[in-house]
Order: C-alpha cells, then sequence, then structure tokens
C-alpha cells in the first residue's frame, strides 16, 4: 500500500504538470468542460497521495491528542469517495483512447 501511495502522489504531480501546460498552450482551456473535468480528476487523486495517507493514517499521534473523531470522518469521507474516483479515473481513460486515433494520425 506504500508503493501504491508514493506512485499515485507521482502520478498526481505529472497530472498537475499536464494541468499547468495545458492551461498555459490553449488559449481556450480555463473553465471549459476539459478544464473542469481535469479538475475534478486531479481532486480524486489526493486521497490516494503518500501525502494525505501519511496525514490519515500517519505516527497515530491523531488519536493520542482527541482527534480522532476528525480522523474518522475523513477516512469516511475517502471511503465514500471511491466510487467517484474511480468513475473519474474511467472518464479519464475514455477521453485518453478518444485522442489516441488523432495522436496516430499524426505520426
Amino acid at each position: 500500500k506504500f508503493w501504491l501511495s508514493v506512485v499515485n502522489t507521482g502520478v498526481f504531480f505529472l497530472f498537475i504538470i499536464e494541468f499547468v501546460m495545458q492551461c498555459c498552450s490553449k488559449p481556450n482551456y480555463i473553465c471549459r468542460a476539459y478544464f473542469w473535468l481535469d479538475i475534478v480528476a486531479c481532486i480524486s487523486l489526493l486521497p490516494d497521495t503518500y501525502f494525505v495517507q501519511a496525514l490519515l493514517f500517519g505516527d497515530g499521534s491523531a488519536f493520542a491528542a482527541g482527534r480522532s473523531s476528525k480522523v474518522a470522518r475523513m477516512v469516511r469521507l475517502v471511503a465514500r469517495s471511491t466510487k467517484a474516483t474511480r468513475l473519474n479515473r474511467l472518464t479519464r481513460i475514455v477521453r485518453v483512447a478518444a485522442l489516441m486515433p488523432r495522436i496516430a494520425a499524426l505520426f
């Protein structure tokens, strides 16, 4: 599980780089449908990143400090958003698959 969260963190940062490049290179990208789709997909990756996993399940000091109810609510929220996360990733995969013929036509 640790390595998966590290890989997801790398993917998250690559996705952020791609997102910034899209914003800079496409004049009509910001505030369009794909812009919002990319925002939602980026946010959906956050629960799987190393930083959020370490924040939620880190060293256990949250339980000692009396913040266990806040952590438990966050864990439940992450569990509920799993289906939405998978749907967003599926949408992203479909979008990339739709672009494959165009990319193949370039070469």
